[in-house]
This record gives C-alpha cells, sequence and structure tokens, in this order.
C-alpha cells in the first residue's frame, strides 16, 4: 500500500507539472505569437540592435567556430584568441546542443523563440508543482502558476535578455526547498538535484547560480535545524559547487585574460521602492522614482499579487484567532509551529533584498545609505555588478510563500474565487504591457540589410578580418556597429578583431589597434583586413589607402 500511494504522488505530481507546462505554452503564444518560435526566421533579432542581437550573432559565430575544449569556446570574435559563448550570453545549454545537430539544421536557425517558450513551460510548471506542496487542487495550481508567468520581473526581461528570462531556475530551487522532506526513492536524490540545478544555472546565465546558492542557505538552514540533519546539507552544498565549477570549465568560463569583474557596482542596483514601483508598466500603481540604472533592480509583485499579500495577512490573522489561545497566544503558536522555515525564509528574503539594493541603498531618488566595501570585496561583487536582479529571488519566495498562505483559507470555492480574482487582478495591471509585447513580436518586421550598398559587395571580396579602429562615443551606436559588421563578417566567411562580449581583455584589444594604425600610417595594413572608422579624422594620411563611404559608415582598404 505505501508503495502504491507513493506512485500516486508521481502520478499526481507529473499530471499537475503536465498541465502547468500545456498552459505555459498557451499563455507564450498568446502573448508572444508563434512567428519568433519559427527556427529560420532571424528577422526580429537582428532588428532590435539589442542584447537579444549579441546573443543570437554569438551563436553565429559558435555555430561556424569549430569545435574546442573546453566546449563553449569559440573563435573568429578576439584577434589570435577564443573565448566562451557564456560571455555572448548565447545560453551555452542551447548553443552546444544545437550545434551539435548544426550539420542538419537550416543555414539559418535561431534558437530565441524556442528558448522563451520553453521559459514559460518550466515556469509554469515547476509552479504547479510548488504550489502543490500547499494546495493539491488542480485549478489552484493553475491558477496561482499564471502569477510566475505574468510576474512583471519576468515579463520585463523576455525579449530583452532572454537568458535572464530563464526564472524557472530560480523556482527549481525553490521547488527542492519546499520538498526537502519529501520521501525520495534514493537518498542521494537531493543532492544530485542541487547539482543539477547549479550545473542548469551555469549553463544558462551565471547570474542564476549566486540565487541558486541563497535558496541553498534556507534549505541547510531548516535540514540542520528542524530536520537534524548534517551530511546531506554540506553534500547538497559540496557536490553543488564541485558540479558548478566542472561545468563553468567545461563550457569555457575560466578561459583567456579577460576581467570578470566589471564597473557598475551599486548603478544597476534595486530601489527599496521595487516591490511597489511599476516603473510605467503597471496600470494602477503610479511609477515612482528611480536612480539611473535602477531598471536592472526591477521586482513589482503587481498589483493582484499586493492584494493577495494583504489578503494573505488577513489569512494569517484569522488562524492565529481561531486557535483558542487568543490572537497573541496563536500567532506565538504559528510561528513556533513553523519557526525554522519563518528565520529561513526572512534570512534568505533579507539577504537577496540587501545585496540587490546595495551598496549605494536608495529610497526613490534618494540614497539611504552607501557602504564602502574594502576594495577585494568590491572587486569580488563587481563579479555580478548587476546586484539589483537578485531581488527576483525575494520575489518568487513571496510569491509562494503568499499564495500558500492563501491556500489555508476555509473551504475550497473561497480559495479558487481569491486566487482567481487576484491573478485577472495581475492581468488588468500588466495587460496594457502584454498588449506591447504583442504587438511587437506576434508579426515582426522583416529584415532589412544595414549595409545595403553594393560597394560592400566588392570590399568584401578576399577579406579575412574586420577591424575597429575607432567606435561611436555613444553605447547604442557601439552596439549598433559591431553589430552590422558581425552580420556582414559572418556573410562573407569574416573574422572581427573585437565584439560585444561581456568580459574582453582591454589592454590586448587596444595594443592591436594601435599595431594596426602605426602599420595603416605607413601604408602597410593587411590588404585582406577591411578597417572600420566611426572617426573619419582619425584615418591615417597616406595614398596607399582606399577609403570606401557607404550606408553610414567608413571602411579602409590598403591597396594591393
Amino acid at each position: 500500500m505505501k508503495a502504491l500511494k507513493n506512485r500516486a504522488f508521481d502520478l499526481k505530481a507529473q499530471y499537475i507539472f503536465l498541465a502547468g507546462a500545456i498552459l505555459g505554452a498557451i499563455v507564450f503564444l498568446l502573448i508572444y505569437g508563434i512567428s519568433i518560435v519559427n527556427p529560420t526566421n532571424d528577422a526580429w533579432l537582428l532588428n532590435q540592435n539589442s542584447d537579444m542581437t549579441q546573443h543570437y550573432l554569438g551563436w553565429k559565430f559558435f555555430r561556424r567556430s569549430q569545435w574546442h575544449f573546453p566546449l563553449g569556446l569559440m573563435d573568429g570574435v578576439l584577434v589570435d584568441d577564443m573565448v566562451s559563448c557564456m560571455f555572448t550570453d548565447s545560453i551555452p545549454m542551447f548553443a552546444i546542443f544545437f550545434k551539435i545537430l548544426s550539420p542538419i539544421l537550416p543555414a539559418t536557425f535561431q534558437y530565441a523563440g524556442i528558448w522563451c517558450l520553453f521559459c514559460y513551460i518550466a515556469q509554469s510548471g515547476i509552479s504547479a508543482l510548488i504550489l502543490r506542496k500547499f494546495n493539491k487542487n488542480l485549478f489552484f495550481c493553475l491558477i496561482g502558476s499564471t502569477f510566475f508567468m505574468l510576474s512583471p520581473p519576468m515579463l520585463y526581461r523576455m525579449f530583452m535578455h532572454e537568458s535572464l528570462g530563464g526564472h524557472w531556475i530560480i523556482l527549481l530551487a525553490i521547488l527542492l526547498w519546499v520538498y526537502q522532506n519529501h520521501k525520495w526513492k534514493h537518498k542521494c536524490t537531493p543532492i544530485v538535484l542541487w547539482a543539477f540545478a547549479g550545473i542548469i544555472a551555469v549553463n544558462v546565465h551565471v547570474y542564476f547560480l549566486p540565487m541558486i546558492y541563497m535558496i541553498l542557505i534556507g534549505y541547510i538552514i531548516t535540514d540542520i535545524a528542524k530536520n537534524k540533519k548534517i551530511l546531506r546539507p554540506i553534500l547538497c552544498f559540496v557536490w553543488t559547487t564541485l558540479s558548478s565549477l566542472l561545468a563553468m570549465y567545461c563550457i569555457g568560463a575560466f578561459y583567456g585574460d579577460g576581467k570578470m569583474d566589471d564597473v557598475g557596482l551599486g548603478v544597476f542596483s534595486a530601489n527599496l521602492n521595487t516591490f511597489f514601483n511599476g516603473m510605467g508598466i503597471s496600470k494602477f500603481v503610479i511609477p515612482m522614482n528611480i536612480t539611473i540604472g535602477q531598471y536592472e533592480g526591477f521586482g513589482y509583485l503587481g498589483f493582484g499579487m499586493l492584494l493577495a499579500a494583504f489578503l494573505a495577512v488577513i489569512v494569517i490573522f484569522k488562524k492565529a484567532e481561531k486557535t483558542g489561545n487568543g490572537f497573541f497566544g496563536g500567532f506565538k503558536d504559528i510561528i513556533s509551529a513553523h519557526r525554522w522555515e519563518i528565520i529561513a525564509f526572512c534570512a534568505i528574503v533579507f539577504i537577496s533584498f540587501f545585496i540587490a539594493a546595495s551598496p549605494i541603498c536608495s529610497l526613490n531618488a534618494r540614497t539611504i545609505y552607501s557602504i564602502d566595501y574594502p576594495e577585494f570585496i568590491k572587486k569580488l561583487l563587481s563579479v555580478f555588478r548587476a546586484s539589483g536582479r537578485f531581488i527576483w529571488v525575494a520575489d518568487y519566495l513571496l510569491y509562494t510563500a503568499i499564495l500558500a498562505a492563501i491556500s489555508k483559507l476555509d473551504g475550497k470555492k473561497t480559495i479558487l474565487f481569491t486566487v482567481s480574482l487576484c491573478a485577472i487582478l495581475q492581468y488588468i495591471d500588466l495587460r496594457n504591457y502584454i498588449k506591447e509585447k504583442h504587438e511587437t513580436y506576434s508579426k515582426p518586421a522583416a529584415y532589412v540589410s544595414a549595409l545595403p550598398d553594393s560597394v560592400w559587395s566588392d570590399i568584401a571580396k578576399d577579406g579575412e578580418q574586420i577591424v575597429f579602429m575607432s567606435l561611436p562615443s555613444d553605447g547604442a551606436g557601439i552596439m549598433r556597429m559591431y553589430f552590422v559588421f558581425a552580420e556582414y563578417a559572418l556573410e562573407n566567411d569574416m573574422t572581427l578583431n573585437t565584439f560585444h562580449i561581456a568580459r574582453v581583455d582591454t589592454t590586448k584589444r587596444d595594443e592591436y589597434v594601435a599595431q594596426q594604425y602605426n602599420l595603416l600610417s605607413q601604408g602597410k595594413g593587411n590588404p585582406n583586413y577591411i578597417y572600420v572608422f566611426a572617426d573619419k579624422t582619425r584615418i591615417p594620411d597616406n595614398d596607399n589607402l582606399t577609403v570606401y563611404t557607404a550606408d553610414g559608415y567608413t571602411a579602409v582598404k590598403v591597396l594591393s
């Protein structure tokens, strides 16, 4: 009978996950349409001139590159050097998989749409399983999962920085935590699953790794303090760490001399108003002030979830009153019964919020405090300079706790009515933003080459490398130039001297450009190179150079 009961649990869990996954796919297609899922449609990626364009072009260079070890390395985008596809945010997990299949794939192939569809499927399926822990009603699980799919931070990330749309990885860690006491068939299963979560995080976007660890801390606290287990949490931590490091090595994270840290720590943070600041996408909540760069810390809960939070507090108060020990006595009993879960939950929410809002903490446009870390700590934290993203951990833990409280209302109909009302308000609050997404991506415009002039075809003959000699002064202009000529290089089987990559050895790059400039000044540059100048005044005055200006760009070639 016990085996039969466990089997019934497995079937029920699978059924709810499958139902959630199907709902996730439906919601995705209703919002974004089917066009972008077509792997041969890359126009919408090339038209954006955004991070999405970088990620797609990074995949194209990776696909074209020979296989190397570590497996994530590619050539052709840095002079005499290789770089991991993780630094073009090309989602290594998908990039490596589809590169293996490359010989049977069409010449034009993008997986960004497939990835985002997968994210919605996983987001809904996993969140439905999380909610099942608190209430096994299928409709509660499915309606509750819509909050996770209509999470404002996830909607905001989708098709702006799609690899960071993989919020289901955070939910996977939460799932392992809430099912901490599940009777697994094998004792080592939790250890394997935590290690698997770390590997997945690294192979999607490395920012998810510390998020996994934040939730793992909560798991460790409750396992040691409540379950009186010592070996399991230690092994979970150790194996997650070792597996993650091995995965990072295999995709080339430690290859090369580029700096891992970057500027921006304290700029790309979360504002203290983040849970209540719709930042212009909310129908009901007026935008609040933030400082420059704090869009990275966007953690708005949504109006429906804010209402659910208010109702959850009422539910807890009502439960406290019904204990028979008076309000304060009942409240104390509730806290005592779930002491370690509450401590762990509060600790992780605080940690994620503190890191997200630091080291320069702001409320609206006003600085509350600033922490002057020692240089080595500042350098370490700067590896994850966009600290505001860590607010997502607090977001999803709050979603889980609020819906868990709602699930304890008296009566099935009351629970379903309440969660349905809040879900409808969540949608109405975000409807205009969702409509904007639908109009943008359901029928994307056709791609028009940024270099239509025939001169580019002429000078591409025998071309080997494109060298960026000077770049525009503005960031958008730099990205545009990189993307235009990266696509040009791919079309004409050329390499680049540099590209828009997360971690670049700038010293080596600048030395190479200076070397090429000296050669051009002497008329001794490589005749098979195309030298691109954003600033025409920097072109050396030499009779051995031919200058081409077309489509708003200037290129130089050396006469043979």
